[in-house]
């Protein structure tokens, strides 16, 4: 039983694997490059060929030529990363 559990725990870490989201507010977004403000400290990201992705207030995925519309500064964004580097970026309402 022991056994068990200690082999449920362990897939389950490894199911999470990496993964870790962080909230943020944008600063602003120019050149493909976004500025986020988390826990008080900036972060750039960048965004090229598609990555990270941009998910809407809805989830659904954002085109590229539509970021600047969705990251205004001062909305708040869901940063997602794995394996420390970026994944996903959503709007928050």
């Amino acid at each position: 039983m022991v056994r068990f559990a200690i082999a449920a725990l362990l897939a389950l870490a490894l199911l999470a694997g990496n993964a870790l989201a962080a909230d943020g507010v944008v600063g602003k977004f120019a050149d493909n490059k976004l500025v986020v403000k988390v826990d008080g400290k900036e972060r750039t990201i960048t965004f090229e060929k598609g990555q990270p992705h941009l998910h809407d207030i809805d989830d659904k995925e954002v085109k590229e030529a539509d970021y600047a519309k969705h990251l205004k500064e001062g909305v708040k964004v869901e940063i997602e990363e794995k394996d420390g580097k970026v994944i996903e970026v959503k709007v928050k309402k």
